[in-house]
């Protein structure tokens, strides 16, 4: 292999480590075996760092973009004494349902949801005040 081949090798290796990829996924990218990945790793311990940075920024953008999405869950798992929240078990087993435009949908499939938990105190009549919304307003049943 030529010393450009061998430098384009290394630079997709270290791109691939930057999205994340791990070892073999970085030989596969670069053309290149496992183990000639690994010995370039022990010859050159520049090209080794760089792809130790590359998977530092990976990371990085991952806690950025888990940060910018949902902050409660770095908080949760970073700080767990203090921003605890309960596991399904300690809080009910609750579900979250928003359908948007369909009020009689949205009703129907929440009494649905609810008769597929298990929870006997609401039907889907309950939910729907007594009648089935998908039900009413012209359709045969």
């Amino acid at each position: 292999m030529t010393e450009l081949a061998k430098k384009d090798a290394k630079e997709r290796a270290i791109e691939t480590r930057r999205w994340g990829g791990d070892f073999e996924d970085c030989a596969l990218q670069a053309g290149i075996s496992y183990e000639t990945l690994l010995r370039w790793r022990k010859e050159d311990i520049s090209f080794d760092m760089m792809l130790e940075a590359a998977w530092s920024d990976y990371k990085i953008s991952l806690i950025r973009s888990v940060k910018a999405d949902k902050p409660d869950y770095l908080l949760e798992r970073d700080f767990r004494k203090r921003f605890h929240l309960p596991k399904d078990e300690e809080k009910g087993n609750t579900y979250n349902l928003n359908i948007m435009g369909d009020e009689a949908l949205a009703q129907f499939l929440y009494g649905f949801v609810k008769d597929l938990s298990g929870n006997p105190e609401k039907s889907q009549s309950d939910a729907t005040g007594g009648e089935n919304p998908a039900l009413t307003e012209g359709s045969t049943g």
